[in-house]
């Protein structure tokens, strides 16, 4: 664990926030774990749609085409192809759009032609009968907007929106929603015109950053190619696709809306252009939505069939509940159904902190854990110790996935798709070292601050990445990593062990210079090295009162670091960690506007926050947010004793020139389309890895045995050519001693299903997800056995002890996943002390009335742990030694 002077003012009141943010995103943490295509795959339910003379299984769907409308001649030859539109969940399908005009026109202003981007495409998700005339009311919008206001209108130009093309109604003109229970909500923008009296503003449902509406831009070859994010009934109640509550409907509709060469018609409810400019020469002004202007005619509707959200297993069907680690979402989320099926019991997985889910195995809280580690008697005290030798625990390899650094990245309509990054680049990024995303940029006019702030502002401006990536466009900006936090897991704990295992990497963390003289972050040094310090601050207000601004004392300078529980200085070079810190203490803005009632400061928990999850992180990295609060909003009513005013979400990145990266798990960057970067091997310049089926293998062949038999991980010291370094097995581990007989017998019905079907890569429901690595026949056969001991375990008798050498030991086993070795540097179970999730009660009787889907059942119950977590932690953690 890490800890900062900082993070001990605020780790006594992190369980209390997390429990908060945690029972305030339930709904939103329900994202799917797997797509939930049928088994034949999903290329069956792809369809194609015509614009013009449709002859496809949805053409009853289609508007009537005029050929006297303007925009005829610029969709004529208009088809839109979506990959899948069957047993859909919470992800990503592809859409294509070809024959649209080119991505740009000339206009002639009065200074000369003008360059606009004229030609895009909306996509949006709807409910509710497409031929109703008010069908265009159930249309979620906004996702596009780049403004205080995704209502605000704007020209598309080359340089991008001022506003807004995602227009839904005018500055007088109210187009609003209704949500999928009736209810109606007013889309005026904010202080423009005012909502009628009880209705509730639609921000109240979604906001740029929630919205799943994408904005497509067309390419040279005239065609717009994006993926999609389908928002199920759990994750969107206002369109309850799939019917998680009363009214709900399966299917739902992707409504893609072109925008051509022409505006629409004007009319006195459409919005009409400004600044003198002819209509005919406007680049699309108005919204999609607002049937007064012409554009939402030239809709294509696509059927999009959800599976139901509820009914996942039948009423009254046993559940078990399974603890473990995220890595094994996806997994559980494609399993869950079939085992309902053919087990008859719902299997739901609580995703917890690693180092939490074992010491609840080796206590009894939980009998059945998914972990990537054995439990071992480090960091325990005497009691823990001793209970870890009376439990008669068996490991069963489960799944095998990767930690991956997965991204999103384009300038200029160039799309990046392959990205290369070495242990160092990683580590500066951990470190926000970079100028713009950390503390460096505010500092940057402050001298001295050796080697710190003149930092590279980003992670595509460092000479490093550019050697490495020479095709990549130079100045992509952001780079930002999304991390998920504050959690403490073993797939953190392998990110550093890789970090640690590199020369060039640990000399950085330990505060050496790069090649090109960029240092790390001082916050991040331990404390009392020589550079982990930065100027001191203090305030200043301006003679007219209208600014206040932090300004230097001239020569003297704050003690900053990093410090081990005992006070110690800890250095991120050698120390073991199994979390990812925010430790730059730095206050920004350093000017804030008195007379825009601005007040408050943030840190770099607000300007770079973490993810709860990685199906968090992977949506954010999808639609570009960074997930920051750094812009002011100094109306925002908080009250009428209190100042205006607050930081609200800096939206979206612009879809054509963005960079974002995300530490995501292989199965779920794939779930959502996401690119992942090559990483280079310790110590191995120019010797790259991919997390593909190649480079897994490669790293399970070389894993190392640990000191429990039957487990082995991979050490990203001891991987060989082409083998991913972050790649992570995951064991299901029992504890026969604790368990109950029925437990059992449920458990090794689990267990035999992972070792046949559930190895089977697939789309399908029961299928392996893509993202994994089937396991071998030596792992297959070894889980199999696993399952029969745990089916026939019976209790030595009173003062005896269990024999569990004949199993543990299993033939071949040590052959496939590697032999004996040292184990790599990993970070202490139990290490990551403020992150704490509550106990877990297995309840062998229980009962199900109506279990939700798999997201609910794989990853709602996290929450609920967190919620708990406030509480419990004092008697989880009390077995651990202090360090």
């Amino acid at each position: 664990m890490v800890i900062t002077d900082r993070e001990l003012r605020w780790t006594g009141r992190l369980g209390s926030v997390v429990a908060a943010l945690s029972a305030l995103g339930l709904v939103a943490m329900l994202v799917a774990a797997a797509p939930g295509a049928d088994a034949a795959g999903e290329s069956e339910s792809a369809i194609t749609i015509s614009w013009n003379g449709d002859t496809s299984s949805a053409a009853a769907f289609q508007p009537q085409r005029s050929p006297e409308s303007i925009h005829f001649g610029d969709f004529d030859d208009l088809k839109v192809t979506v990959s899948k539109t069957k047993n859909l969940t919470d992800e990503v399908v592809g859409v294509t759009v070809t024959g649209m005009p080119g991505p740009t026109r000339q206009l002639n202003l009065g200074t000369g032609p003008v360059t606009v981007g004229a030609n895009f495409v909306q996509a949006m998700q709807c409910w509710g009968d497409p031929a109703a005339a008010d069908f265009y009311q159930n249309c979620q919008f906004g996702a596009a907007g780049y403004a205080a206001s995704p209502q605000q209108a704007s020209t598309f130009t080359q340089l991008g929106p001022a506003g807004s093309p995602v227009t839904r109604g005018g500055t007088e003109v109210d187009v609003p929603f209704r949500s999928a229970d009736g209810t109606m909500y007013s889309s005026l923008p904010i202080g423009l015109g005012q909502p009628p009296a009880g209705v509730t503003r639609v921000d109240q449902l979604f906001a740029p950053t929630t919205s799943n509406e994408q904005l497509g831009l067309v390419g040279n070859d005239r065609t717009a190619t994006f993926g999609f994010e389908t928002q199920s009934a759990a994750t969107a109640p206002h369109l309850n696709c799939g019917g998680s509550t009363a009214g709900g409907s399966n299917r739902c509709w992707l409504v893609v809306v072109p925008r051509g060469e022409h505006a629409s018609t004007p009319t006195e409810k459409c919005q009409l252009p400004g600044l003198g400019i002819p209509e005919e020469q406007v680049a699309q002004l108005g919204s999609p939505v607002n049937p007064d202007c012409d554009y939402w005619a030239n809709r294509v509707v696509v059927p999009l069939d959800f599976q139901p959200v509820r009914s996942a297993c039948a009423a009254g069907s046993q559940e078990v509940r399974l603890v473990g680690t995220e890595l094994a979402a996806s997994a559980m989320s494609s399993w869950q159904r079939q085992l309902c099926s053919s087990a008859g019991t719902a299997f739901t997985l609580n995703t917890v902190a690693d180092a939490t889910a074992r010491d609840q195995l080796v206590a009894g809280g939980s009998t059945f854990v998914m972990t990537n580690r054995p439990a071992t008697a480090e960091g325990l005290d005497e009691e823990g110790a001793q209970q870890l030798r009376d439990a008669a625990i068996v490991y069963a390899p489960t799944t095998v996935s990767a930690v991956s650094i997965a991204f999103i990245a384009s300038k200029e309509r160039q799309v990046v798709t392959d990205i290369k990054l070495s242990p160092r680049l990683i580590a500066k990024m951990l470190t926000q070292s970079y100028g713009a995303l950390g503390g460096g940029a505010f500092y940057r006019n402050i001298d001295p601050v050796p080697g710190w702030n003149t930092n590279p502002l980003y992670l595509s401006r460092d000479p490093e990445f550019t050697a490495l990536n020479p095709n990549v466009p130079a100045n992509m900006d952001q780079g930002q990593l999304i991390v998920t936090g504050p959690s403490g897991s073993d797939a953190i704990s392998q990110v550093w062990a890789y970090l640690q295992a590199d020369n060039d990497a640990r000399a950085f963390l330990a505060g050496d210079a790069d090649p090109w003289g960029m240092r790390i972050n001082p916050y991040f040094l331990p404390k009392g090295a020589a550079n982990a310090q930065v100027p001191t601050m203090q305030e200043n207000t301006s003679p007219d009162r209208l600014s206040t601004s932090l300004d230097p004392v001239p020569g003297a300078f704050t003690k900053v670091g990093l410090i081990k529980p005992d006070g110690s200085p800890l250095c991120l070079c050698d120390t073991p960690m199994d979390t990812i810190g925010k430790s730059d203490d730095t206050l920004m803005p350093r000017v804030i506007q008195l007379q825009l009632n601005q007040t408050l400061r943030y840190d770099s928990l607000q300007a770079w926050p973490y993810a709860e999850n990685y199906h968090q992180a992977a949506s954010l990295v999808f639609r570009a947010d960074t997930g920051s609060k750094t812009e002011w909003d100094g109306s925002y009513f908080n009250g009428p004793t209190v100042t205006p005013g607050r930081y609200r979400a800096n939206g979206l990145s612009f879809p054509w020139d963005t960079y974002l990266n995300g530490l995501i798990d292989s199965p779920t960057a794939l779930h959502y389309q996401l690119n992942q970067a090559q990483l280079q091997l310790p110590n191995q310049p120019g010797v790259f890895a991919r997390p593909d089926e190649t480079g897994m293998s490669r790293a399970v062949a070389s894993a190392v045995a640990t000191s429990t038999p039957g487990v082995s991980v991979v050490d990203p010291a001891k991987v060989g050519a082409g083998a991913y370094p972050l790649t992570l097995i995951t064991y299901s581990a029992v504890n026969l001693q604790k368990s109950t007989p029925e437990l059992r017998a449920s458990y090794a019905n689990f267990l035999e299903y992972v070792a046949t079907s559930g190895q089977v890569s697939g789309t399908g429901i029961g299928e392996l997800p893509p993202g994994y690595l089937p396991l071998d026949a030596a792992a297959i056969e070894r889980t199999k056995a696993i399952a029969q001991t745990v089916r026939t375990y019976v209790p030595p008798p009173v003062g005896g002890e269990d024999d569990l050498e004949s199993f543990v030991d299993g033939e071949g086993f040590a052959e496939s996943f590697g032999d004996a070795a040292d184990v790599p540097v990993l970070a202490a179970p139990g290490s990551a002390a403020e992150t704490v999730i509550a106990k877990t009660d297995v309840d062998p009787g229980g009962k199900t009335e109506n279990v939700a889907n798999p997201v609910a059942l794989a990853l709602g119950c996290t929450l609920l742990l967190g919620l708990a977590g406030a509480l419990g932690s004092p008697v989880l953690m009390r077995r651990r030694a202090v360090l």
